[in-house]
């Protein structure tokens, strides 16, 4: 019996002085409610502060309002300048997949190259004897754009039907002055 009492007054002091001591460390001083109320008030000036500079800086961007008119005709013209490329890209891609000989293809090309591409790539050559046996026929089956906004360098994946072969073509593109400026040409074979 003895025992049991030791037991029940050890555990009533336990749970006594555990919540005391919960009371002591939850429990904050003055100091630190007043270290708390000058932390807040800090923050909310620095707050104000921030919405001061954001308000400036909307005005400003709403006063300039020529730059902001700029932003669209800039789009536009970048729009109008893809458009372009779009068209010369695919009107070359269908020019080099579709001629009835060498002199044909190199006559739809002439237009759209550069005079140093046309020179390097041999499309002045005067090939009266073999160019007329090559024919082709085929369409563009991809365009392929650069990742980065400020490359000119294309990619046309073209698939043509020369002299009743069936081949795939990649050409590598540069495009400046809406003109092709430079070109390389890969035939791709399909293995499997």
């Amino acid at each position: 019996m003895k025992k049991m009492y030791w037991v029940f007054l050890l555990t009533c002091s336990a749970i006594l002085l555990s919540g005391c001591s919960l009371e002591i460390q939850t429990g904050t001083s003055d100091s630190e409610i007043e270290e708390t109320e000058k932390i807040q008030k800090v923050e909310n000036v620095v707050s104000i502060e921030q919405e001061k500079e954001t308000t400036k800086i909307e005005t400003k961007t709403s006063d300039s309002k020529p730059k902001e008119e700029k932003k669209p005709e800039k789009l536009n013209n970048k729009e109008s300048e893809d458009k372009k490329t779009k068209k010369l890209l695919e009107d070359f891609g269908n020019a080099f997949a579709n001629y009835s000989g060498i002199q044909d293809r190199n006559k739809k090309l002439l237009p759209l190259m550069s005079e140093k591409c046309a020179q390097d790539n041999g499309i002045y050559v005067d090939d009266k004897n073999g160019g007329n046996m090559l024919s082709s026929s085929g369409r563009v089956e991809k365009i392929y754009y650069p990742l980065d906004e400020n490359s000119n360098q294309y990619s046309l994946f073209l698939n043509v039907k020369q002299n009743n072969t069936q081949t795939y073509v990649l050409i590598t593109l540069k495009v400046e002055e809406n003109l092709v400026s430079e070109m390389t040409y890969y035939t791709v074979k399909k293995e499997y």
